[in-house]
């Protein structure tokens, strides 16, 4: 038979190989478990790539949106700001024509004015010399219609009537707007 020795040894040996073999499957469970828990972190940390890739493509999407609509925005307020420019061009033509409409309207009415004075004033001429005509002798209407062109005798004048009305009402006038206008 075998010597008791040699099989306490092999005993000896055989306990220790048990041993280490159950440090070794403790050490390759944990190493197990380690991979486990590195490939679930792994996968993970995929998703969450995926994720945020699908993130960006939406977020690239959505500028891509977001650059159209502001290229649109910006050339309708373009032709906004064209448009608005060229009513302010044609609100300032209009109020220019406008200031200049005024302008000849107080320039018309002033002339209006002088000419009711004149005509007053030559309709009390008129009424003064045919009343002294009447009080002397009227003459014949040939008469008096040659006379008036002429020189001697009546005269546009002396009946009452200016020889340019016409320069007189509108140097007046004329005057009038300068005084307004401050010159």
């Amino acid at each position: 038979m075998a010597n008791p020795a040699v099989l306490d040894t092999i005993k000896k040996k055989m306990k220790q190989q048990r041993e280490e073999l159950e440090g070794v499957r403790d050490e390759c469970e944990e190493f197990k478990r380690q991979v486990k828990d590195e490939n679930k972190r792994r996968e993970k940390a995929e998703a969450e790539v995926a994720a945020l890739n699908r993130r960006i493509q939406l977020l690239e999407e959505d500028l891509e949106r977001a650059e159209e609509r502001l290229k649109t925005a910006s050339e309708k307020l373009e032709e906004a700001s064209k448009a608005a420019d060229e009513s302010e061009r044609a609100r300032k033509a209009t109020e220019s024509r406008s200031g200049m409409d005024d302008d000849r309207v107080e320039l018309l009415e002033v002339q209006l004015q002088d000419a009711k004075v004149v005509a007053e004033e030559s309709q009390a001429r008129y009424e003064e010399v045919s009343h002294a005509s009447v009080v002397k002798a009227p003459p014949a209407p040939r008469q008096v219609l040659g006379e008036i062109p002429g020189g001697g005798g009546l005269s546009r004048t002396a009946l009452g009537f200016p020889r340019w009305p016409r320069v007189f009402v509108v140097s007046r006038a004329a005057r009038a707007l300068y005084s307004r206008r401050g010159r």
